[in-house]
């Protein structure tokens, strides 16, 4: 699907990601982060990594990515 839409993913190398809520283990010790990195043509790049816990480290367990608008709420400044 993303290499259908031809986006390109470079900038995200260059941007701090933004957590949408703090990264967790949860009760199989599975490390989870989750957020988005914002692209410059007003869209961002969501995701969903899993990292699992090995003897030398981390190893991702799952990689869920999606390329979508940036929504921007209305401001109420009158």
């Amino acid at each position: 699907m993303l290499r259908r839409q031809k986006v390109d993913l470079s900038p995200v190398l260059l941007v701090m990601p933004q957590f949408i809520k703090p990264p967790f283990q949860d009760q199989e010790g599975r490390l989870h982060l989750e957020g988005y990195c914002s692209l410059l043509s007003q869209q961002r790049v969501e995701f969903h990594l899993v990292y699992q816990t090995v003897a030398s480290g981390w190893l991702i367990e799952h990689i869920a990515i999606g390329v979508n608008p940036v929504i921007r709420q209305a401001s109420n400044v009158r």
